[in-house]
């Protein structure tokens, strides 16, 4: 999965949650287009945001019980790999895949100046 899937998938499942509109787990997980083992890792990870997220027996659906706010934010550019030797002073380092995902690792010459000073 990209991780432009991912972020949608995200907001997707908290414009749900803050509707009250989920569903029961599985009708949640089918909304999503993910399976119900991938719906709770999503879960999770809310609550590794610290989401006060709650399920509704009756209403069938789950929702925030304290004001909650989830903004994520992200930008894309795509360039291309003439672009990318120009931008790097001609290093190009081919992409490596990292949990389904691929990684541009790009070098590119420091000053002597020290960071942390």
């Amino acid at each position: 999965m990209t991780i432009l899937k991912l972020l949608q998938r995200i907001n997707k499942a908290n414009q749900l949650i803050v509707d009250e509109k989920t569903g029961d787990p599985a009708q949640f997980a089918q909304k999503l287009g993910v399976s119900r083992s991938q719906l709770y890792n999503i879960l999770d990870q809310f609550k590794d945001f610290g989401a006060p997220m709650k399920y509704n027996k009756k209403d069938k659906t789950y929702f925030y019980h304290k004001p909650f706010s989830l903004d994520l934010k992200y930008s894309l550019k795509a360039t291309t790999e003439n672009e990318e030797i120009e931008i790097f002073a001609g290093f190009f380092q081919n992409p490596i895949l990292l949990d389904g995902t691929l990684f541009y690792l790009h070098y590119q010459k420091q000053s002597s100046a020290r960071f942390w000073d």
